[in-house]
């Protein structure tokens, strides 16, 4: 109960969808993103952005709409530290 109520608290899943993204090309893709309503994007910390989003379909299409530069990039989907 307690774990539960932290996560709604602090928006976490399984009560919102999460990413991260990390990597030589992270910041160009999040500086690229598109504004959803219902996004969140905190960070960087540690060269590491969070994706936040009411919804896993509205986390999905704002990944999915963001063009990719060259290098290396990494998004980890519900990861399990946020």
């Amino acid at each position: 109960v307690v774990e539960s109520a932290r996560r709604a608290q602090f928006r976490l899943p399984p009560e919102s969808a999460v990413a991260t993204v990390w990597g030589p090309s992270a910041a160009r893709v999040v500086d690229a993103h598109p504004a959803l309503v219902g996004l969140d994007v905190l960070g960087p910390s540690a060269d590491r952005w969070l994706l936040r989003a009411t919804t896993h379909r509205i986390l999905c299409d704002a990944i999915a709409s963001t063009p990719r530069p060259p290098g290396r990039l990494r998004i980890e989907m519900d990861p399990l530290r946020a």
